[in-house]
């Protein structure tokens, strides 16, 4: 609170445990606190919460009350008390961690919309649903843009007119969850643009198709900026089944540019006509060993490749590699696999730099790339804090991983999603700053909470 007071855990953003949200539930529950729960319109008071263990126990959660609301903050598991009507309308107001500004988020992203693009349509205030929103500005273009934290369960199909642009994005501070059954179809006419900014998009993909109502798809650019295409399987929510892990970006126009920034996607399949710019992403195929990045058979090229600054979880497979810079690919063979975890198919074209490239790949011209030779392999390889979605370490490098990794970007930052961090230059700043400013006789370390 001012330079006198030395920081706690409660100045600082911790996960909190169970002990402490128990021991100090006054300090972090309750409007504009660590954690709020309101049920059909009311307000939950201290009083009527416990925190508990909801641990799996057989088929049923351990320790569930009868007459509290039991809250485990570690697993994120809510139970209310029985007798509870079951269509009660829950909304939990919470915080989690991540690493970054990245994926659908609620930090600030205003600088990054259109403010040129007119008319902005809102939602629910102006259109009750995302789709009568995109229909009313199929032929002029513009912005719809979602103002809450809502659910919503629409499949949409986007359809621009020729020459125009769509941005469907959510507002600033905003993270609203898109939960599709199907494919959320982008089409449109010749040099037509369509941007996603800002939201989390739960099962089903997100395809360009071919053509459109017998009609070829001319779309000319596609960006999904600061979004979740979620990897892996997804859970069944209200009335939308849940669904196994796919694909989550299937592009099939033939000279269509499509563009990821700071998003967080599963695998990605493209015909090799268009071309794909992917830059401080993570695109995780959920196994070293499945494709996160080829054709739409899963199997042959994908179209032309530009990746910077990210991380990819599972094997790659482009037509051209035109660049990859600061990037790891955590890749290998499937067991009876004769091709390498990263390949392109035309190697006089394109360059590899300052990344991480298994052993096995075929790639254009590298240049600083890691390891830098089959005796390194064994220990210059990346070691994560967590490849599970939803962890706050997902895809975060761990202090184990080899320095040539965690300084081995082209500005001796990390390869990789989380390069923009500057974590070593951080880290020898505060360690020149703290040996300044010790008094004779004490000695500093850095210890990470997180």
């Amino acid at each position: 609170d001012q330079i006198t007071h030395l920081a706690e855990p409660f100045n600082v953003p911790m996960a909190v445990s169970r002990r402490v949200l128990d021991r100090d539930l006054a300090s972090h529950y309750g409007a504009g606190k660590s954690l709020s729960l309101q049920v059909d319109e009311n307000d939950i008071g201290r009083d009527e919460i416990r925190i508990c263990n909801l641990s799996d126990e057989g088929s049923d959660w351990a320790n569930k009350q009868e007459d509290k609301y039991a809250i485990d903050p570690v697993l994120g598991r809510l139970v209310l008390p029985e007798g509870q009507a079951p269509d009660a309308r829950v909304r939990v107001t919470y915080h989690h961690g991540f690493s970054a500004e990245m994926g659908g988020g609620e930090y600030g992203r205003a600088a990054t919309f259109d403010g040129d693009l007119t008319p902005t349509i809102k939602v629910p205030s102006e259109q009750p649903t995302i789709q009568a929103a995109l229909d009313q500005l199929a032929a002029s273009g513009g912005a719809v843009e979602i103002e809450n934290n809502d659910y919503y369960l629409e499949t949409p199909h986007i359809n621009v007119a020729a020459g125009k642009k769509v941005e469907l994005r959510a507002a600033d501070h905003r993270r609203p969850v898109l939960v599709l059954n199907g494919a959320l179809l982008i089409a449109g006419g010749a040099a037509a643009q369509v941007v996603l900014n800002g939201l989390l998009i739960s099962g089903g993909t997100v395809r360009v198709p071919k053509d459109t109502g017998g009609l070829p798809n001319e779309l000319g650019q596609v960006t999904l900026r600061h979004c979740t295409l979620v990897p892996g399987p997804s859970p069944a929510i209200r009335n939308v089944p849940a669904q196994p892990a796919m694909p989550r970006l299937i592009v099939e126009a033939p000279h269509v540019e499509v563009e990821l920034d700071r998003s967080i996607t599963g695998a990605i399949r493209s015909v090799d006509t268009a071309r794909l710019r992917i830059s401080n992403c993570i695109v995780d195929a959920l196994d070293e060993t499945a494709a996160a990045y080829a054709a739409p058979d899963g199997v042959g090229a994908g179209a032309p490749l530009i990746v910077i600054n990210s991380t990819v979880i599972g094997r790659v497979h482009a037509l051209i590699l035109e660049l990859a810079s600061n990037t790891i690919f955590a890749a290998s063979r499937a067991e009876f696999d004769a091709a390498g975890p990263v390949l392109a198919d035309r190697l006089q074209q394109g360059c590899v730099r300052f990344s991480y490239v298994p052993g096995g790949s075929r790639v254009p011209r590298r240049f600083h790339c890691q390891p830098a030779g089959a005796e390194f392999a064994a220990r210059v390889r990346p070691v994560f804090t967590s490849l599970r979605y939803g962890d706050a370490g997902y895809c975060q490098l761990s202090e184990r991983t080899a320095i040539e990794i965690r300084q081995g970007a082209d500005d001796q930052s990390e390869m990789g999603a989380f390069h923009d961090l500057y974590q070593p230059q951080r880290k020898a700043n505060l360690r020149a700053r703290l040996d300044e400013y010790l008094r004779f006789g004490l000695e500093a370390g850095i210890f990470y909470a997180s």
